[in-house]
């Protein structure tokens, strides 16, 4: 399969019949460092992430990152992660695919954990939901982990200097492909003004705006409560 066809292939989002070696082999495909796919140059903008086929809890990959600080990616061998640490930066680690998620996480009171997962005797496994759990592939399971216990109890505390996801510029330039939104912010001390924003869709204009916001405060450009942001978007002309 050409690196072109399997591209498209990772930009429809179309994973399932896909080999992970096959996805490797595509990365040198428009991809900074191919031959080191954990290497930050590879993960700084959206578009790299979602050729490389990166995906998260969310349908979206922006709000993954941005809302749940985390997604993910196929490796031949393992699995690449990408999460957000205690400094709002982003991080990288790799889980071997082999890994015993019991073992592993032996601090973790499982009982009590998978009691979350649905009713009943939790050590004993007697309810489906619980049951099922298990058969999720090892992402989603060390996903539950961290929205459970947090990201640092998970994958531990990272030192190393963390990174920013942008989109590139070009992504945003209005050539006629996407829609053009107004995009109202508004935080607890009531609106803070506007932003022109270029999407397909609502959903994707209101996680552009939120990563906007965030790199605004990140550079110290505006004083900002994220944590009350919210949004009124519409069609610019509607």
């Amino acid at each position: 399969m050409s690196a072109v066809k399997i591209v498209n292939r990772l930009l429809e989002d179309e994973l399932d019949d896909l080999d992970p070696e096959d996805i490797v082999r595509s990365m040198d495909y428009g991809i900074p460092v191919p031959d080191n796919p954990v290497h930050i140059d590879n993960l700084r903008t959206f578009s790299l992430l979602k050729r490389q086929g990166f995906q998260g809890t969310d349908a979206s990959l922006s709000i993954s990152l941005l809302e749940y600080g985390l997604a993910w990616r196929e490796l031949p061998d393992e699995w690449l992660f990408i999460y957000r640490g205690a400094d709002d930066l982003f991080h990288r680690t790799t889980v071997s695919k082999n890994t015993n998620i019991i073992r592993e996480y032996d601090w973790v009171d499982w009982p009590e954990f998978l009691n979350t997962m649905g009713d009943g005797d939790a050590a004993l496994l007697p309810d489906i939901s619980q049951a099922e759990w298990f058969k999720n592939s090892l992402p989603w399971k060390i996903a539950d982990l961290i929205n459970y216990h947090g990201v640092e109890n998970v994958f531990g505390s990272d030192y190393a200097p963390g990174f920013d996801i942008v989109e590139e510029p070009e992504d945003q330039e209005d050539d006629g492909s996407g829609i053009a939104f107004i995009v109202k912010v508004y935080d607890q001390e009531g609106l803070w003004g506007q932003l022109r924003i270029i999407a397909d869709d609502e959903e994707e204009a209101e996680a552009t705006a939120r990563r906007e916001m965030r790199k605004k405060v990140a550079e110290r450009q505006t004083e900002f409560n994220l944590p009350t942001m919210r949004f009124e978007i519409e069609e610019e002309g509607a």
